[in-house]
């Protein structure tokens, strides 16, 4: 299934998840079925956030993985 990456924070002060260098309306391929919950704790502020993350596979030059579900609206 596909999902665009839609922002780069998931966190209430703003601080990026991913680089600006990954364009807003990237479109990657998730598997919706595959999910984790997990705490991530910010860069910016240090807080924990818990959420939910989906599995992400490659892209050129990208590590398979696991992202927050956040960052994404998934493509029906």
């Amino acid at each position: 299934m596909k999902a665009k990456f839609v922002r780069y924070s998931i966190c209430i002060c703003g601080f990026p998840i991913l680089g600006d260098e990954i364009p807003i309306g990237t479109v990657y391929e998730v598997d919706p079925g595959n999910t984790t919950p997990v705490t991530v704790l910010c860069g910016g502020c240090g807080k924990q956030n818990e959420m939910t993350a989906i599995w992400v596979f490659s892209r050129a030059g990208e590590r398979p993985g696991y992202l927050p579900r956040d960052i994404f609206e998934i493509e029906l």
